[in-house]
């Protein structure tokens, strides 16, 4: 599903920058961050590890409507 590879490339991104918050590992991938985090109910100041798997997708599914 479209969704979840999304989320499976947000993941991968914030586990790059493993030690930053959400807010920061996604800046470049996501235009407005915050507007996107808040929406999908993830904590911008959360770290990679502390998102689940259903988070990444809230947030990709987010970013896929703040896009439009």
């Amino acid at each position: 599903p479209p969704d979840a590879e999304a989320a499976i490339d947000l993941a991968s991104v914030a586990f790059g920058q493993r030690r930053k918050m959400l807010r920061r590992s996604l800046a470049e991938a996501i235009g407005d961050v915050d507007t996107v985090l808040e929406q999908a109910g993830v904590e911008p100041t959360a770290r990679a590890e502390e998102v689940s798997p259903d988070g990444y997708v809230a947030v990709a599914r987010a970013a896929k409507r703040e896009h439009r």
